[in-house]
């Protein structure tokens, strides 16, 4: 599993809470801070939460969007991610598989991480695009059939905060 350096998110935003319980909510975000109006986090910083279970796949991912200047967050699971989302500011993304073996998927994840911070971008990363066939894709939502050029990915996160 890995976890992201906590460092490289200095200040917590008011009203974020982290809780490592399964069975309640785990994470909520700023805008749920009493007089926020459900906005994101002022002054947070572009940041991409990364949830990919083949290691190869997120390494390369992560430090190709590193390299183009994201602050990128990689996790192997999404019960590891969820801890991030409440540290998320306006222009974030969370780019997830769908199947992410054991535990919850990704739409699940990207389902619940919209209903506590819904200015997130989510890009949808799958082999099996046809497993979004029950999932009618929101404004904020896109997707990305494996395998896809990371050119593809860049233009994708750029479409998404050019609408935002």
């Amino acid at each position: 599993m890995i976890h992201p350096d906590v460092s490289q998110y200095p200040e917590m935003p008011a009203g974020t809470t982290v809780s490592l319980g399964s069975t309640a909510p785990v994470f909520a975000c700023a805008a749920d801070a009493p007089g926020s109006g459900g906005a994101p986090p002022a002054g947070g910083r572009a940041t991409i939460v990364l949830v990919e279970d083949d290691d190869l796949v997120r390494q390369v991912v992560s430090d190709s969007l590193s390299e183009a200047g994201e602050h990128v967050a990689a996790f192997a699971d999404a019960e590891a991610a969820m801890c991030a989302i409440g540290l998320l500011g306006a222009d974030a993304l969370v780019i997830t598989d769908i199947n992410l073996g054991g535990g919850m998927n990704g739409i699940r994840f990207a389902s619940l991480a919209l209903a506590q911070c819904p200015w997130l971008g989510i890009i949808y990363i799958t082999g099996r695009y046809w497993q979004l066939s029950n999932h009618p894709l929101g404004a904020r939502e896109k997707a990305l059939q494996k395998p896809f050029r990371l050119e593809e990915l860049r233009a994708v996160i750029a479409s998404l905060r050019h609408a935002h």
